[in-house]
């Protein structure tokens, strides 16, 4: 029951948060029409568009990170939490590229 509770309120922030920054966009895109135009327009859709993927790979890296962190952690108690944060760091980058 409890694990039932956490997925819900961890999804519900995910969602939470995903609509806050579509309103942000929206309101972005708004000002930004109505002060630039048309060109003002095409350089935001450009840089939403890396914004995206920038923001991606922010979490493909991160929630890999995290992820090996754990098991790494639960397999290798003793060792200190810095050399947990150090394999993990390099561990992400060595897979990832």
């Amino acid at each position: 029951m409890k694990s039932q509770a956490n997925f819900y309120r961890y999804v519900s922030m995910s969602i939470l948060g995903m609509l806050g920054s579509a309103v942000t966009i929206l309101t972005d895109t708004f000002f930004v029409s109505d002060r630039l135009g048309v060109n003002g327009l095409a350089a935001l859709n450009l840089t939403i568009c890396i914004f995206g993927l920038i923001n991606g790979l922010g979490m493909l890296f991160g929630m890999g990170g995290a992820t090996y962190y754990s098991i790494l952690k639960r397999r290798y108690f003793p060792m200190s939490h810095w050399n947990f944060l150090f394999k993990t760091h390099c561990h992400t980058i060595r897979c990832e590229w």
